[in-house]
């Protein structure tokens, strides 16, 4: 005999799970809804340095510190600022979100976009058409859309952590530091140990 003792109870391992992650089908581990808010956030103050300038344009016209003249080349050098600072914005974010399923948000936090089998990327085809433009249409809707667009952020709270433009697009947000095979190596580890 191998000294293994049977009718022993089995053992967990209670170290390799920490607090506040869940894994999702065994394969990643998902994002805390915390860290996917995080990254809208980030997202949402990037937007808003990026639209600083057009408003510091505005301010200034509007305060009578500027003649009508430089107030005119001021607000459309702050225009260029502010479309080019967009434009760069949106540059990276399909940049990141076409290699590895990430916003620039989502990069910053580390967590990053899968199919919902948490194994697949998700394509940047899927991310726009399906994840993005459909909110965005529903958000264009007078009076309702407003509604609706809360109603997509709170199904976070549902079970499965998936807004509603992940039930549209068949995807998941999950943690980027920890991959599949990182996983796998680990459950091979596992499997080694005599129950």
């Amino acid at each position: 005999m191998d000294g293994q003792n049977f009718y022993a109870p089995p053992q967990a391992d209670l170290q390799g799970s920490q607090s506040g992650q869940e894994y999702g089908y065994g394969a990643m581990v998902l994002a805390s809804r915390l860290s996917r808010l995080g990254a809208v956030c980030l997202n949402s103050l990037i937007l808003g340095v990026a639209s600083a300038p057009v408003i510091m344009a505005v301010v200034l016209s509007d305060s009578g510190a500027m003649n009508s003249t430089d107030a005119g080349y001021m607000m459309i050098l702050m225009i260029v600022i502010s479309a080019v600072s967009y434009l760069g914005f949106l540059g990276f974010n399909l940049y990141y979100l076409a290699k590895d399923g990430q916003s620039i948000g989502k990069k910053l936090v580390g967590i990053k976009i899968v199919r919902s089998d948490l194994r697949t990327p998700a394509t940047l085809g899927r991310l726009v058409f399906a994840r993005w433009f459909p909110i965005y249409a529903i958000q264009l809707i007078p009076c309702l859309g407003d509604l609706l667009y809360l109603a997509n952020f709170l199904m976070i709270f549902g079970a499965e952590q998936k807004c509603g433009h992940d039930h549209i697009a068949d995807t998941h947000v999950v943690r980027a530091d920890v991959s599949y095979d990182d996983l796998m190596e680990e459950e091979d580890n596992y499997s080694d140990v005599a129950w």
